[in-house]
C-alpha cells in the first residue's frame, strides 16, 4: 500500500461560516498528537483568496444554516478529499484566548487554488434551485481523483459558488509543529468541551419539548448538579470536575448580572 506524502504546515487559510457569507482567515496551524489540529487567527481576510495557489486550504465542514430565515453557507466534497479534525481554537468568536474546542471536521487541500462559480443575478427560487441542484450534481457524480469542494452560499431567491480545487492526486498527512500549550488543549480539556455539549444539547431538547423557557441560572445549576453526580459515580472524574467549576463561573457571572444587589 502506497503510504501518503508527509507535507510540513505551519499556516493556512482557513474558511469558516458563521453567517450566510463565508469568511477567510490565515491562521497558524499547530498539531497535538493523537487529538488533532490547532487554529490561531492571524488576520481575517478582505476577498476570497481566488487563482492563485494555496500551500494549505482548510474549510470548515459544518457550514451554516441560519435559523431565522433560509441564509445557508453548505460545502460538498468529491470522495477523494482528506479531512482533519480541529480540537482547539485561539481568535475567534467570543473569546479570543485560546481554548479547546467541540472537535469538529475540516476539509484539507494542499496546493489548492479556489476559482469562483458564475451564478444567475436574477432574485428567483427557482434559478436557485436549479443552479444548487446540478451543482451538488457535479460533485456528487464525480469519479475520477479530483480533490475537490464546492461552496455555496446564499438565501431562497439566489446564490453564489466558488470550488476549491487541489492538484494533488497522492495522499497526504499533514505535519504541524507541536502544540505547546497542551496544558489548555489536551485529551481531558477537550472531552470536557464534548460532554459539555452534549449535556447542554441534552438540556436544550428537554426545554423546548417540555418548557417554553429554562433560565441560564437554572441551565447552570443542572449542569454543575449533573456533573457532580458524575463525580460522585466516580465517572471521569477529571472530565466532570471541569465541567462542574466552568459551569459554576458561568453562573457566577450570569447572577453579576442579573441578580439586584
Amino acid at each position: 500500500m502506497k503510504k501518503n506524502k508527509i507535507v510540513n504546515v505551519r499556516s493556512a487559510i482557513y474558511m469558516t461560516a458563521m453567517s450566510q457569507n463565508p469568511e477567510f482567515y490565515a491562521v497558524s496551524v499547530t498539531q497535538v498528537e493523537d487529538l488533532g489540529y490547532v487554529l490561531r487567527m492571524g488576520a481575517k481576510l478582505s476577498r476570497l483568496p481566488l487563482h492563485r495557489e494555496i500551500d494549505l486550504l482548510l474549510l470548515d465542514s459544518r457550514g451554516y444554516s441560519a435559523s431565522s430565515s433560509a441564509g445557508h453557507v453548505t460545502l460538498d466534497a468529491t470522495r477523494e478529499v482528506q479531512t482533519i479534525e480541529i480540537v482547539g481554537m485561539c481568535g475567534f468568536g467570543s473569546s479570543q484566548c485560546l481554548r479547546p474546542v467541540h472537535p469538529f471536521t475540516a476539509y484539507a487541500l494542499t496546493g489548492a487554488e479556489v476559482t469562483g462559480v458564475e451564478t444567475h443575478s436574477n432574485s428567483n427560487t427557482a434559478s436557485t434551485d436549479a443552479a444548487v441542484t446540478y451543482l451538488r450534481d457535479e460533485i456528487a457524480y464525480s469519479y475520477g481523483e479530483e480533490r475537490e469542494v464546492l461552496i455555496l452560499w446564499g438565501q431562497s431567491d439566489r446564490t453564489q459558488a466558488c470550488k476549491a480545487v487541489s492538484e494533488e492526486r497522492d495522499g497526504v498527512t499533514l505535519q504541524a509543529p507541536e502544540e505547546h500549550q497542551t496544558h489548555i488543549v489536551n485529551p481531558t480539556t477537550v472531552r470536557a468541551v464534548t460532554v459539555r455539549a452534549e449535556l447542554y444539547g441534552q438540556y436544550y431538547v428537554h426545554w423546548h419539548r417540555w418548557e417554553e423557557q429554562i433560565p441560564s441560572d437554572k441551565k447552570h445549576r443542572l449542569v454543575i448538579q449533573d456533573a457532580e453526580a458524575k463525580i460522585q459515580e466516580g465517572v471521569e472524574v477529571n472530565v466532570h470536575r471541569l465541567i462542574a467549576e466552568g459551569a459554576k463561573k458561568a453562573l457566577e457571572k450570569w447572577e453579576a448580572e442579573n441578580v439586584e444587589n
